[in-house]
């Protein structure tokens, strides 16, 4: 299962690269480390809450990324407080993203470890399968009526 790490890069800077248009109009913050294989995304929301989106893109495509949620002015990581309100149950109660494209879904402690296998997570979600799909879906629901700020501790 793993993946060159040069694959991986590759990969990722071509998403980044189909993603800048979209980044650049909307305004999300990109800081892209590739020796790390990192990406650190900031999304603001009409309300000027900033959230943080930290990917870690090794094995990737093989697998998908896992995506951590961070607060901005604490740096708690992955707490009721670095999620959104609303979401579609995207940003599930375990305080990890739930969605085929988070590896944090099928890990230990999240919503779909041991009942969703890793690697189709592209077949299962054709429409979240790159990066910029996905940094859209995320920033689209800080737009939504749902959305209603951050979630409370």
């Amino acid at each position: 299962m793993a993946v060159n790490p040069e694959v991986s890069r590759v990969k990722v800077e071509k998403e980044l690269e189909r993603a800048a248009s979209s980044a650049q109009r909307r305004g999300w913050q990109l800081q892209w480390d590739p020796n790390a294989l990192f990406l650190r995304a900031s999304i603001t929301a009409p309300d000027n809450e900033v959230y943080i989106f930290e990917f870690h893109f090794d094995d990737y495509p093989e697998i998908p990324p896992l995506i951590d949620a961070i607060h901005p002015e604490t740096g708690e990581r992955n707490t009721a407080q670095c999620f959104p309100t609303g979401g579609s149950g995207y940003f599930h109660s375990s305080n990890r993203i739930c969605a085929y494209w988070s590896r944090n879904a099928y890990t230990a402690g999240g919503p779909h470890a041991g009942n969703w296998v890793m690697g189709d997570w592209a077949s299962k979600d054709p429409l979240r399968k790159e990066l910029g799909l996905i940094l859209t879906l995320l920033a689209d629901f800080l737009e939504d009526t749902s959305y209603k700020g951050r979630k409370p501790s």
